[in-house]
């Protein structure tokens, strides 16, 4: 029930940004917004690909009292994850604007938008892997985890989207 609650909980709060942005830019900006969103988030793919491999790994790790196992096991993935991710992060620094004219022309605006947004999926994968350790050992506080940030994220969203827009 936590898990599923967080899951639920992350979502919502993971989508506020359009949600937000939707009520304050006209459709030109949120439809730019919305594309460097589907580009940019395709960097947590690199976490996403090698959690169903860690987490039985860390799991059996973790029950039999191994902690230097899980550490190694933890420090080996986040460098692949980093890796990848800086590489994407890298990729999409110099041909951002690039990539998102293959929406249309007007699109390469949504360059600024689309860094900060791999950006911050970056950071959420290279340091967020260590929360599959939260997940199997404390499950609740990833939950109140949530439920405390939730109304951060949605207080940053409400005073910072109005002033810099998409960005």
């Amino acid at each position: 029930l936590p898990i599923g609650c967080y899951d639920l909980l992350a979502m919502s709060v993971v989508s506020i940004d359009f949600l937000v942005l939707a009520r304050f830019v006209g459709p030109r900006e949120l439809g730019i917004y919305g594309a460097a969103v589907q580009v940019g988030t395709l960097i947590k793919k690199a976490r996403q690909a090698f959690e169903p491999a860690l987490i039985p790994v860390l799991s059996q790790e973790l029950q039999r009292n191994d902690r230097a196992g899980a550490r190694e096991s933890l420090d080996r993935v986040s460098r692949w994850v980093a890796a990848i991710d800086l590489g994407f992060l890298l990729v999409v620094a110099v041909f951002g604007g690039d990539i998102l004219r293959l929406f249309g022309s007007g699109f390469a605006t949504g360059a600024l938008p689309l860094v900060l947004i791999a950006l911050a999926w970056a950071v959420n994968g290279i340091w967020g892997i260590a929360e599959n350790v939260v997940l199997l050992e404390r499950p609740r506080w990833n939950l109140w985890n949530w439920v405390a940030g939730a109304p951060l994220a949605v207080g940053l969203n409400l005073l910072l989207i109005p002033r810099y827009g998409a960005v």
